[in-house]
């Protein structure tokens, strides 16, 4: 009896190990599926982003900005709009058309334009007189943590450094450093992007089910345990009747 519960719990504690080896699994093939293959792939739809000034002598901006990508893939490039908005009157500021020039997975040259119409409403082709000019050229590296990171020259209003670094398939964090100081000095930027992703179905609820059909697996080796249980009970009470039963009918045959 013992040797057979200790299959039982055997069986369930095995079922119990495979299914958690298998949501590990799940989880760390999911995170593979989304390692960024192009920066391009990865670039692509819409990211929040929130930039935080630090200044020369410390201090830190009380209100932090918030901006918004919004890109496309076309051809061999991205194509988008970028904006900046104040919360407290939902103004929107700095309007930009952004182009990525792709030369390969992971270079390339980010360029913007400043916009003159309504970004929401009017296409780029209605802007014929835009100036695009060179934001930072990349060529992002994997380095030893597994993460993609690209360093170069910064061209915005103030020239300077800039470190990008691809900190997961949804964020990113983008730090540039001017060059120079003095009043004219802007402050290191740092701006951390986000990407609302949606999840598909099998990323969502994957685990939940294996954790499921786990249970209902232990379920069913437990009833099976009882139900043996049950039967070996059975067999052995019978066992124990037999004899006697026989004893009986040899002393009732031997009276007549």
């Amino acid at each position: 009896g013992d040797g057979e519960g200790g299959k039982m719990a055997a069986a369930a504690s095995s079922t119990t190990l495979i299914t958690l080896f298998l949501v590990q699994f799940f989880i760390s093939s999911s995170a593979a599926a989304s390692t960024p293959t192009s920066f391009a792939k990865w670039f692509e739809g819409k990211w929040e982003v929130q930039i935080i000034t630090t200044h020369s002598d410390g201090r830190v901006e009380d209100a932090p900005k918030n901006g918004q990508y919004v890109m496309r893939n076309e051809e061999s490039r991205l194509v988008g709009t970028y904006f900046e908005n104040v919360t407290t009157t939902s103004e929107i500021t700095n309007p930009m058309r952004v182009r990525v020039e792709i030369d390969s997975e992971f270079k390339g040259v980010f360029r913007t334009a400043r916009s003159t119409v309504d970004l929401f409403s009017a296409p780029e082709s209605e802007e014929p007189e835009l100036k695009f000019k060179t934001l930072f050229e990349f060529d992002f590296k994997l380095n030893q943590n597994g993460h993609y990171i690209s360093t170069g020259s910064w061209h915005g209003r103030q020239k300077g450094v800039y470190q990008f670094l691809i900190t997961s398939p949804s964020t990113f964090v983008l730090t540039v450093m001017p060059s120079g100081g003095g009043e004219h000095n802007s402050g290191i930027q740092t701006i951390m992007g986000h990407k609302p992703a949606k999840k598909t179905f099998l990323e969502q609820y994957g685990p939940t089910f294996l954790i499921f059909f786990a249970f209902i697996g232990m379920k069913f080796f437990r009833r099976i345990g009882e139900r043996k249980k049950r039967m070996r009970m059975q067999r052995a009470a019978v066992a124990r009747n037999t004899p006697a039963q026989k004893s009986e009918t040899g002393d009732k045959e031997k009276t007549t």
